[in-house]
């Protein structure tokens, strides 16, 4: 079977994550497919990417980005209320991989930057827990904020920039800046079911 099916739609849909608009390609030839999605947004991040797929294996190509998005709407389409903060946020993301199955994720490879700025954690229980270490009043008060909910702990900025490989996201330089406390980190997160080490000074 050889041919293009070209597919625009204003929205799509699936459980309670909606991607709009969609604007999509599908190329078949004898011995390869390629999917190409030119248009696609997610909680408003843009996510075009490309698949290919061939009869020894798939590889596949994306390029995630949100400049200048309120960090709020973005967090919650993505975590329902586990996370709520807001300010502003500009996120850009290059991912590639190849293989079959489960290989797709242990070949994963990429690297990204997110920071934030100018806005308030009101429920983030990473943050929340390291906060709870400090001998700070109003650090160990802001951590008790967060983790109920209430109105929060200001920031400055927070920015997080590493890479992607070996099945964990490898973050090389975090920052959080706050009228209280200032932190800086790194260490890993395992991709498969986001177990997370860090070193935080």
């Amino acid at each position: 079977i050889t041919g293009r099916v070209a597919l625009r739609s204003g929205f799509v849909q699936h459980g309670g994550y909606r991607v709009a608009p969609v604007a999509l390609t599908l190329n078949l030839e004898a011995e390869r497919a390629r999917l190409e999605v030119d248009q696609a947004q997610l909680c408003g991040i843009a996510l075009p990417f490309a698949l290919e797929a061939r009869r020894d294996g798939w590889s596949a190509a994306a390029r995630i980005a949100a400049p200048k998005q309120p960090v709020a709407e973005m967090m919650r389409c993505l975590t329902g209320e586990h996370v709520q903060i807001t300010g502003d946020t500009d996120f850009l993301l290059d991912l590639k991989t190849q293989g079959r199955g489960r290989e797709l994720l242990r070949n994963l490879e990429g690297a990204g930057r997110i920071e934030a700025r100018d806005g308030r954690i009101q429920k983030f229980a990473l943050i929340a827990n390291i906060l709870q270490l400090l001998d700070i009043k109003d650090t160990v008060q802001a951590a008790e904020n967060i983790t109920e909910g209430a109105q929060g702990f200001r920031y400055h900025r927070i920015a997080a920039a590493g890479r992607v490989r070996d099945g964990q996201f490898v973050l090389d330089e975090g920052v959080f800046e706050s009228p209280s406390a200032g932190m800086a980190a790194n260490g890993t997160v395992r991709l498969a079911d986001g177990d997370t080490r860090m070193s935080v000074l």
